[in-house]
């Protein structure tokens, strides 16, 4: 999670766009760690000015997926995720 945040404060400092591409998306119980979940969801939140969006996989569905605030009533959105099938299964 270091090396994400680092690359993220960098792009941030220099005003860049940042998109993230990964294999299993975050937020899946089935794929991946609750903890894991909640520091990538508050690094999510930290960067929304700078991740413009996620390109994910593994579902085998095309889904798009809103994140929004940790807090418990916040309905701030502060990603998009977009869940791509594989084009042979």
């Amino acid at each position: 999670m270091a090396w994400i945040v680092e690359e993220l404060r960098d792009a941030e400092a220099n005003g860049q766009d940042v998109f993230i591409l990964a294999h299993i998306p975050f937020g899946e119980p089935m794929f991946s760690l609750y903890e894991f979940n909640i520091r990538y969801q508050a690094v999510v939140e930290r960067f929304t000015k700078t991740i413009k969006m996620h390109f994910m996989g593994h579902t085998h569905y095309d889904q798009w997926k809103i994140v929004k605030g940790l807090g418990e009533n916040d309905d701030t959105v502060t990603g998009v995720f977009t869940i791509t099938p594989s084009l042979t299964t």
